[in-house]
């Protein structure tokens, strides 16, 4: 929304048209527990659950990657989602951006 009223869209339906031109991430589904620091993204699939979450320990961020098997209902490691270290939850997000650009966007 621009804060010059001249610049802002005429109606809904011409702003629904520019929001339906997005195609990327829009599957990830993003919660946040701000008094425990935790941040989670969470995407949808028909076999598996994916997540990356953000924790804060001791004043440092830590990203956790998780898959859990809709069939086994177990839970595993991603282990190229993990990493340690950001000092703060700027640095972690920006990470996070990255892991799901790379998976929605694998090298061919």
């Amino acid at each position: 929304m621009a804060v010059n009223p001249k610049d802002r869209y005429d109606t809904v339906l011409a702003l629904l048209n520019d929001l339906s031109k997005i195609d990327k991430n829009l599957d990830w589904k993003y919660t946040e527990d701000t008094s425990g620091g935790t941040y989670v993204w969470a995407l949808e699939e028909e076999k598996t659950i994916k997540y990356i979450q953000v924790d804060a320990i001791k004043g440092k961020w830590k990203i956790e990657g998780k898959q859990y098997s809709r069939a086994t209902q177990k839970t595993t490691n991603v282990s190229k989602w993990n990493s340690t270290g950001y000092n703060s939850t700027q640095e972690a997000f920006k990470k996070v951006t990255n892991f799901i650009y790379e998976y929605e966007n694998p090298k061919k």
